[in-house]
């Protein structure tokens, strides 16, 4: 839970943004309609957008940090991989939600709806 304690506005934003697509696709797993699957998509495409947004502004960050280390002094591999691994936690979580949401999707494509 450290890396949501340390993660930036940016990203906590990013994780509400990537939950719309998740609630779309449940919404239209309860209700199945040709509007609801629109929104679907289109916030679909919004929720990867963010997420590679997110991933780029991570790398930005963890290159910073690197680049800010002594080039004396060798960095231990924790020092490495740590913010890395921090940097993927929000990406992943909103990769989740968007599978979420097409499961969502699958569920209502089941139900007969007006194409």
């Amino acid at each position: 839970m450290n890396a949501l304690g340390n993660a930036s506005l940016f990203s906590l934003f990013s994780i509400v943004i990537s939950a719309a697509p998740m609630v779309a696709g449940f919404a239209f797993a309860l209700r199945p309609a040709a509007t609801r699957l629109a929104l679907v998509r289109a916030l679909t495409l919004v929720g990867l957008f963010v997420t590679a947004a997110n991933i780029i502004s991570g790398a930005v960050n963890v290159l910073l940090y690197l680049a800010r280390q002594s080039p004396v002094t060798p960095s231990p591999p924790g020092e490495f991989y740590t913010p890395i691994a921090e940097m993927l936690v929000i990406p992943f979580i909103g990769f989740v939600f968007l599978a979420l949401a097409w499961t969502g999707v699958a569920i209502g494509l089941r139900k007969p709806f007006d194409h």
